[in-house]
């Protein structure tokens, strides 16, 4: 289980992730890099911290290791978005979002830091035009929730689209 909190700050000119975890009197800097760091989720065990930067000069998804000093693993290296990553209840599973297949779709793909081929792996689980955001396992780990743009207007303004939330059943992996 994860203790403590992590969270992105903008401190001009960039965007950060640090880690309150209430055990001093001030939050620690997990990320140091000059491009934009957000995002921040904790894996189920708290060991691991998956993040979305554009280090790499679009948005990735990156992997820290709380305990250790080691500079983040790319998980994604795709030249599409990838962000708002997600965890499996058991760690062993990523869903987020990719424009990979030229709309942001629910991807889903195996947990492994440092394994170059697991990116491989990532599934398109939605493939609908328009956009699917906002992944979150069940309970479960077998389906995912995620918030889906339709097709239609908001009643209230011809420029808000309207947003449903819809489930995908998930296959073992």
């Amino acid at each position: 289980a994860s203790e403590g909190i992590v969270y992105t700050t903008l401190q001009p000119p960039n965007l950060d992730i640090y880690l309150f975890d209430g055990h001093g009197p001030s939050p620690r800097a997990l990320t140091f890099d000059a491009a934009l760091d957000y995002n921040a989720v904790f894996s189920p065990d708290g060991r691991w911290v998956v993040f979305t930067s554009e280090r790499a000069g679009n948005a990735d998804l990156y992997a820290l290791e709380l305990k250790a000093e080691k500079p983040p693993i790319p998980l994604t290296r795709h030249e599409a978005l990838d962000d708002a990553a997600a965890f499996s209840p058991n760690g062993a599973q990523l869903a987020f979002v990719s424009t990979r297949d030229g709309d942001a779709d629910i991807f889903v793909m195996p947990f492994s830091p440092g394994d170059a081929k697991a990116e491989s792996r990532a599934v398109n689980l939605t493939r609908h035009p328009g956009g699917d955001f906002h992944p979150a396992f069940s309970p479960d780990g077998g389906r995912i929730a995620f918030s889906r743009q339709g097709n239609q207007w908001s009643s209230l303004s011809s420029e808000q689209p309207v947003f449903d939330i819809s489930v995908v059943d998930l296959w073992v992996m």
